[in-house]
């Protein structure tokens, strides 16, 4: 994952930037991936690792923030 998906989702975790806002950025990012794929400026191998890493921040946008809660 590059720097700069890194800097965009520590904002949206902060709460800096809302939801749609870091969506279309990890909708450019897919875009912009798949465009590198394409050109052969990166190989099959990398573009899975970068796919996946972005998959897993994008799942970080939908979790729901964990509350405590005690049993009665």
């Amino acid at each position: 994952m590059n720097h700069e998906l890194r800097i965009l989702h520590k904002k949206f975790i902060d709460g800096e930037i809302s939801r749609q806002e870091f969506s279309g950025y990890i909708q450019a990012e897919f875009a912009k991936l798949e465009d590198e794929l394409m050109e052969g400026a990166i190989t099959p191998d990398e573009h899975i690792e970068r796919y996946n890493a972005i998959i897993e921040k994008e799942a970080e946008m939908h979790a729901e923030a964990f509350q405590p809660h005690e049993h009665i």
